[in-house]
């Protein structure tokens, strides 16, 4: 029998299982080789191709009966904020019905959970857990502040001109219900507290980072991506937030901030700010180091020279 001398190309882009490699007819000495690393017992990765983290995880989807990506290997296939800490974690995080037992392999982390209706979705054909249970399951690994991070995002609506969809991957209802449905599951009590502080209107981490710092450093909450309103009733842009009572702009500056064009737009943007009688206090990504303190005290300081008192 005449075996192929490399990888086919079905399988040369995922990882793939024993009896795939055979079907495809590799021999037993290939899908033991240096063409493949071994993860995990039945599962073969091919070497040297840099793959989606989809393309990762799809054979250890396969290879244990009724098994679902889930906890944060879920919550980066969706693509959600999270810490460093998280991104990092090169474990798989497999989920099994409850009347079935947890898997158990090499570089897998087992979970047995109830898996309601609608909590499973699919992405790429591997099967993981849907956008509402990932953030349930989370609370049991994430802090508070974390939690609502994600939760800002799930709530966010999107904007049109920039993405391919036009309603938020949930609701504060939605998120209440999941909830509801896993009463009594570790970190729950800690999901329900994250809600409380869940707000639609912030477009990144940082922002959600932000608006959380000022608050647990007791200033007031500020209103988020609304238009600003001028003495004469006119609207204007919308900053990332905003006091009205104080007429105080607050815009997180991201990465895209530090090109010459939307530079030369800021400058524009504060100086139309100021002509209408609002103060703008930008903030930048070294200002949130060390639990956001630079930031906190540069708001502060804006609030105080505009009449607001603790």
């Amino acid at each position: 029998m005449r075996y192929p001398k490399k990888l086919p190309a079905s399988l040369s882009e995922s990882s793939f299982v024993w009896h795939e490699g055979v079907k495809a007819g590799l021999s037993e000495k290939q899908l033991r080789n240096a063409t493949v690393l071994r993860p995990s017992r039945g599962i073969r990765i091919p070497n040297g191709h840099e793959l989606r983290l989809v393309d990762q995880v799809r054979a250890v989807s396969m290879v244990t009966h009724g098994s679902v990506v889930s906890h944060s290997t879920a919550a980066r296939l969706w693509d959600f904020p999270l810490p460093p800490w998280i991104n990092s974690d090169d474990a798989i995080h497999v989920t099994r019905p409850k009347h079935l037992n947890a898997p158990r392999r090499r570089g897998v982390v087992g979970h047995r959970a109830s898996l309601a209706a609608g909590e499973i979705a699919e992405q790429d054909g591997v099967a993981l857990t849907s956008r509402l249970k990932t953030w349930i399951d989370l609370a049991c690994m994430l802090p508070v502040a974390e939690l609502v991070v994600i939760g800002d995002h799930l709530v966010r609506f999107p904007r049109a001109a920039f993405e391919a969809r036009d309603a938020p991957f949930a609701t504060a209802a939605d998120l209440t219900e999941v909830i509801r449905l896993h009463r009594g599951k570790r970190g729950v009590a800690k999901a329900a507290e994250a809600l409380g502080l869940v707000r639609v209107g912030a477009d990144s981490a940082p922002e959600t980072r932000l608006r959380l710092a000022l608050v647990d450093a007791g200033l007031p909450e500020p209103s988020l991506n609304e238009p600003i309103v001028d003495d004469w009733g006119r609207s204007w842009h919308s900053p990332d937030m905003q006091y009205k009572v104080f007429k105080l702009a607050i815009e997180y500056e991201g990465g895209h901030h530090r090109t010459s064009e939307q530079l030369a737009r800021d400058i524009r943007r504060a100086e139309q700010t100021a002509a209408i009688g609002w103060l703008e206090r930008r903030v930048s990504k070294e200002d949130m180091r060390g639990d956001a303190q630079a930031a906190v005290a540069k708001i502060r300081t804006a609030l105080r020279s505009r009449g607001w008192r603790p």
